[in-house]
């Protein structure tokens, strides 16, 4: 059995509305440019998102250079930075670099009524209120007509769609009859949907098989066979009888599916791998888009999706932004549940490595799902549950307790191979709540703790050196909570006091922010090496 194309599981939702800046809640379109900004249409501006922050358009009265309404219903993009809005007032044109209205030349000669995506990425389709369809070149302006609707489009019906295959163009009128024009014969026939006269259509696009799919919210899908050019009844409602309402049909070649977003019963995916529909609607588990009400939706080439919402905004959908997968043992014994969790790092295969400040050390295969936990294996007792730090260096794991010392172990089989306790012994350490461990290199490990100073440790004789409370001040009643290489010579140490530089050499500390005596804690440090 082939497996599904459409695998929510790996896509992460995020919806933009009111809270995030946007102008209105009723998203009527939306387009990304070349740039990655996603221009929202709204009845209330036209709104710009960067992925952070939204920037709003509206019309102004006393700037003739802003839009000319705030009610928006259409927008595109062309690959010059310009924007086609389609608004209450009629068609604008807004210049994203000036973020102003600019007046084309070919104005002067059509009115257009509707514009349309060309397969080319330089050019768009205008059909005007003389009944022409018209090609413009987004880089020149330079209009190309080519085809008069006048006989064949005696209702007055606007475009829909202009869709292309090679020579062929495919113009779809609002109420489902379909233009077929050869570009290379210059012939043209209209081809009737025979639908009611009340109906009207949104959308059309091609499926996979280069049929015309045209959708309507009021009525069934129409489905048109381009190479018999008549309308065929689609077997989609056999496969779901829920599926009405459809405001827009986008078909992705890479998954091989057809995208069917709704207005009331959400969003429809069909696979054509599968040959089934499922159905996505709002609070569910699987796929929880934000509102069942869609108006349109979104596509672009990385496979991120944006669906538009009568009342919820927007939804960015995005397929590089990984879920988090709560990891959690719910187990009646309480010594086999996960507690206070301080440290993870990854070990072999599929283990990850577990510290906390209850649970003592616990391994976790994702593989399996299986946990094991070390405060009742290996002879872990209660004194040493308390975890603060790991790291994993080659085949051993390095694990700083709460009080007592380190516990080096085989990261394969889990077996002690040493501890390294709290003395005053050339072979123990100034203090024994461990707060960081760094390998220099593979002679040299330095480690960081709670109030007693740093400990250099010789990974050739495991002796090691106190540099302690006792011989720094700065050291006293102060933590060191991160170690770094700042150059070959000095250490960087972030502390519970603020930053400092150790050098090597001299063995001597120095204060470098803040450099007042205000105390900053600091946990993390990283280095800009084109800075450093």
């Amino acid at each position: 059995m082939a497996s599904a194309s459409f695998d929510p599981a790996k896509l992460y939702i995020r919806n933009v509305g009111i809270s995030n800046g946007l102008s209105q809640c009723v998203v009527s379109d939306l387009h990304q440019d070349n740039n990655g900004f996603l221009w929202i249409a709204t009845f209330d501006g036209l709104n710009r998102f960067d992925g952070s922050n939204i920037k709003i358009f509206r019309h102004d009265p006393d700037d003739p250079s802003s839009i000319i309404s705030s009610k928006i219903f259409k927008i595109i993009s062309d690959n010059n930075n310009h924007l086609f809005l389609s608004t209450s007032d009629g068609i604008c044109y807004f210049d994203c670099k000036t973020e102003k209205i600019f007046k084309p030349s070919f104005l002067k000669k059509y009115t257009p009524v509707w514009f349309g995506k060309s397969n080319s990425e330089q050019d768009y389709w205008l059909y005007t209120k003389d009944k022409l369809l018209v090609k413009v070149s987004s880089q020149t302006m330079v209009c190309k007509e080519y085809l008069s609707l006048t006989n064949l489009n005696q209702s007055n019906l606007n475009v829909i769609k202009v869709l292309e295959n090679g020579t062929s163009l495919y113009i779809v009128l609002e109420n489902g009859d379909i233009v077929v024009y050869d570009d290379q014969t210059k012939l043209s026939k209209i081809i009737k949907s025979s639908t009611l006269n009340w109906v009207r259509f949104t959308d059309a696009t091609f499926d996979k098989y280069q049929n015309v799919i045209i959708t309507s919210k009021s009525t069934d899908l129409l489905l048109f066979d381009t190479k018999l050019l008549t309308f065929l009844k689609s077997d989609f409602y056999d496969k779901n009888k829920m599926l009405i309402g459809i405001e827009k049909v986008i078909y992705d070649s890479l998954k091989d599916i057809l995208y069917m977003p709704s207005y009331g019963q959400g969003l429809f995916v069909y696979d054509y791998k599968t040959n089934k529909i499922k159905q996505y609607k709002s609070k569910g588990h699987e796929f929880p888009i934000s509102s069942n009400y869609i108006l349109t939706m979104r596509t672009n080439k990385n496979g991120s999706l944006f669906i538009a919402y009568d009342g919820s905004g927007v939804d960015v959908v995005d397929p590089f932004v990984k879920k988090f997968k709560p990891i959690s043992s719910n187990s009646d014994n309480e010594y086999e549940n996960i507690k206070y969790v301080r440290k993870i790092v990854e070990g072999r295969e599929n283990d990850l490595f577990i510290g906390t400040s209850e649970s003592g050390l616990v391994k976790y295969n994702r593989m399996t799902g299986q946990f094991t936990f070390y405060s009742k294996v290996n002879n872990f007792n209660d004194a040493y549950s308390f975890v603060l730090e790991m790291q994993a260096y080659d085949n051993e794991l390095w694990v700083g307790y709460n009080g007592k010392g380190i516990g080096v172990f085989d990261i394969n089989t889990m077996n002690p191979i040493r501890k390294i306790t709290q003395g005053h012994a050339s072979n123990q350490l100034s203090g024994g709540t461990i707060w960081f461990i760094f390998k220099e290199n593979e002679h040299t490990m330095w480690i960081g703790t709670n109030g007693n100073g740093i400990n250099k440790l010789n990974l050739d004789n495991y002796q090691i050196k106190q540099y302690s409370d006792n011989q720094y001040i700065d050291f006293v009643e102060n933590g060191v909570r991160v170690i770094m290489k700042y150059r070959d010579d000095k250490l960087m140490l972030g502390t519970e006091k603020g930053v400092f530089l150790f050098d090597k050499k001299s063995e001597n500390i120095t204060k470098i922010f803040p450099k007042s005596e205000k105390e900053n804690s600091f946990k993390n440090i990283k280095k800009h090496f084109s800075r450093l």
